[in-house]
């Protein structure tokens, strides 16, 4: 078991059902959660709507971490995209383990770099001019976070509406729409009751590479 489990799952444990807003920048608060179950979204849009989410975190994942190190002038919200099981622990109990724990630290710093590394490919996917290349870098970026491969095919377990995958390309629903018929009609990909599934994640890499 890593440090930051360890650590976490000895702390109280919540559970959020779907669409409570867990971190409100109105409310005073000095929690972190490490998310054991679910999903929850991220959007500094009002009023809050699925449609506006333009992060997704998931199992393991520990949020609002820059509220512990440099509390933000702007307004930010996370919200329970799913039932959601969380473990919370204030921000001083959690620096406290940082002081004496260096292993713990160092899992820290390494899940923060991830969490910037997955901020550095999602801009690097809405630099890609070309609507069709942006999609499909998205759909891979999503295959690698969270999907599963079940028989070939990888399935992403994350609902997402056409507003959603819009939203979080920079492009508008009627050209998501227009794009996914595209790689569905070259069976590269379903898309069926907001679920996307790439059929073939080689073939899809090489259609991306091919285009570019």
């Amino acid at each position: 078991m890593s440090e930051i489990s360890s650590f976490f799952l000895k702390q109280k444990k919540t559970l959020f059902r779907k669409n409570a807003v867990i971190f409100n920048p109105h409310i005073a608060h000095n929690k972190l959660f490490l998310i054991y179950d679910g999903m929850v979204g991220f959007t500094s849009h009002e009023p809050l709507d699925e449609k506006k989410i333009v992060a997704i975190y998931n199992r393991d994942q520990i949020f609002p971490l820059r509220e512990v190190f440099s509390p933000a002038s702007r307004e930010y919200y996370y919200i329970a995209l799913s039932n959601v099981i969380a473990y919370e622990v204030t921000h001083q109990k959690f620096l406290d383990e940082i002081d004496c724990n260096p292993a713990f630290s160092k899992e820290i710093m390494q899940h923060i770099a991830a969490q910037l590394a997955e901020y550095e490919d999602r801009s690097n996917i809405l630099s890609i001019r070309n609507n069709y290349l942006r999609l499909i870098s998205r759909v891979i970026f999503l295959s690698e976070r969270f999907g599963k491969e079940v028989h070939g095919q990888v399935f992403i377990h994350v609902p997402m509406t056409q507003e959603q995958i819009a939203q979080s390309t920079s492009m508008s629903r009627e050209t998501i729409i227009k794009h996914l018929k595209t790689l569905e009609s070259r069976k590269l990909v379903i898309y069926k009751h907001n679920l996307i599934t790439v059929l073939n994640l080689k073939l899809l890499k090489e259609e991306l590479a091919r285009m570019s």
